[in-house]
């Protein structure tokens, strides 16, 4: 259970804090609800059944954490799955899982195929581009808040760690 004030990641929301735990009637019952405010989008909020919803929730990474997720970057494995179907299908659950070890493989594998893609002046699909926006808006916004930094700076700190693991 979480309580009001925890600031969680929620599903591919993103991170929120919990801002009020409360009863609500949906549907002719009443049923209790977390109310969640996403931290990076302060125009919307999310209703998220108090019971079923903790599967989809976790505690943000701590700043150790993230810098230990980030060091695992280069070493993630990037496979590619050329049939459409089995990638969106395999993409989606990796991305609905909340497993940041596996989002880090999907944006790396995502972006290394884009790159591959670029070198033969071929077209990343737009299916795969989606899949790529919310994978690192997820994992983006995590690092972000975990790391003190801004979610537009998250791109750039994971290249320079990149090549100073790679190096180092």
């Amino acid at each position: 259970m979480f309580f009001k004030g925890d600031t969680i990641v929620y599903a591919t929301t993103g991170v929120c804090v919990i801002d009020d735990i409360r009863e609500q009637a949906c549907t002719g019952e009443v049923h209790t609800y977390y109310v969640l405010q996403p931290v990076f989008d302060s125009s919307s909020k999310v209703f998220a059944p108090v019971g079923s919803s903790e599967q989809k929730m976790r505690a943000v990474l701590t700043a150790g954490e993230a810098d230990e997720l980030v060091r695992t970057l280069p070493d993630a494995p990037a496979e590619w799955i050329d049939n459409d179907s089995r990638r969106k299908e395999t993409f989606s659950a990796m991305l609905r899982s909340g497993d940041r070890s596996e989002l880090v493989r999907l944006v790396k594998t995502l972006h290394t195929h884009r790159l591959e893609l670029q070198q033969c002046g071929r077209k990343f699909h737009l299916a795969d581009e989606r899949m790529l926006r919310d994978a690192e808006r997820v994992l983006f916004e995590e690092l972000a808040y975990a790391l003190s930094i801004p979610p537009e700076s998250v791109g750039d700190y994971l290249r320079e760690h990149a090549k100073t693991a790679a190096v180092g």
